[in-house]
């Protein structure tokens, strides 16, 4: 059925699903289901779980015609073989909320994950998330997943904190990554790909171009995988496209590139003052995430402020003192 297809052949790798989802999910997790509106008279259900005090949200975006089938109780009746949705569990161990996307009115996405009507989709979500807990959100792609979360991340500036591609379509004559202004990205990036990854549409040697097309992204990386296991189509769940066999490897690796990558890149809250006036929020309340590069106008801001503490004692507000103790 190939990456717009329903990904995964249930039947002949149920054991697969059945190994993953029998992990125990953290005791604390607790699990929302929310038909979330649209502007156009939409809806767009979600299925949101979180641990307690969770590091970052992750925005899940399922691939093949993004028809998740997320029941009133939260289960997954569709898509449930997807990479990303069966390895859930994975997620939640490391600390991570998990936000499963439906589309919206759960109609086919194909086609229409490139455009601003469904980047809008996605930033409502986005704020539901934020809603829940106060985490950074990443938002997470697989196969034609990527397309969806790409765009998203090139116009939700200042909602997200970070972008996770994997098995990303850059083959189609329908839409791909490329059909996105991956110029307009700016945070970090990691892109994950199998070396042995056969689909068409989704080959790992073009995991490169993506990242060479992402010019703004302060931090961008590529990480290679290898497995060989196929228990269906290539293009489907059960194959290396989906990381069969590797499902814990590739969630902890994508885990511990977040952790590194939010430790190492100041996030600022950007609240009242803290904002240089021509990029304050909306209101005082209204909370963005932006990260600071070495060589960004904002860092020399930044690097003003802390000299501003520094001279008065580290004697400011509390986002001051933060940033004396940083310097």
């Amino acid at each position: 059925m190939g990456f717009w297809g329903m990904p995964g052949a249930v039947v002949v790798a149920a054991f697969a699903i059945a190994a993953l989802t029998a992990l125990a999910r953290p005791a604390i997790a607790q699990d929302v289901v929310f038909d979330i509106p649209l502007d156009d008279g939409r809806s767009q259900r979600a299925l949101f779980s979180s641990p307690a005090n969770p590091t970052a949200t992750l925005v899940m975006f399922a691939g093949g015609e993004g028809t998740v089938e997320i029941t009133d109780s939260g289960k997954i009746d569709g898509y449930l073989g997807n990479f990303l949705l069966r390895t859930q569990p994975l997620w939640l161990e490391q600390s991570f909320a998990v936000e499963v996307l439906a589309a919206p009115n759960n109609v086919s996405l194909v086609g229409e994950r490139h455009t601003e009507a469904y980047a809008e989709a996605v930033g409502r979500a986005v704020d539901f998330a934020r809603s829940k807990v106060t985490a950074p959100i990443w938002l997470v792609g697989t196969s034609a997943g990527t397309i969806g979360a790409a765009n998203a991340a090139s116009r939700l500036t200042g909602k997200i904190a970070g972008l996770v591609l994997t098995s990303s379509v850059t083959r189609s004559s329908v839409e791909t990554v490329f059909d996105v202004d991956l110029a307009a990205i700016a945070v970090p990036v990691l892109i994950v790909a199998n070396e042995n990854d056969a689909c068409p549409g989704t080959p790992p040697a073009n995991a490169p171009r993506i990242a060479a097309a992402l010019e703004r992204s302060p931090r961008k990386e590529v990480i290679y995988v290898r497995s060989d296991q196929i228990r269906s189509p290539v293009c489907e769940s059960f194959s290396p496209h989906g990381f069969l066999g590797v499902e814990a490897d590739v969630a902890q690796r994508i885990g511990s590139w977040i952790r590194a990558t939010l430790a190492e890149y100041r996030v600022r809250l950007r609240i009242g003052s803290m904002a240089e006036p021509a990029q304050q929020a909306a209101s005082p309340g209204d909370m963005e995430m932006e990260y600071v590069s070495g060589h960004s106008t904002s860092d020399r801001y930044l690097r003003g402020r802390r000299q501003q503490a520094a001279l008065s004692g580290c004697r400011q507000s509390p986002i001051e003192r933060l940033l004396c103790l940083r310097s």
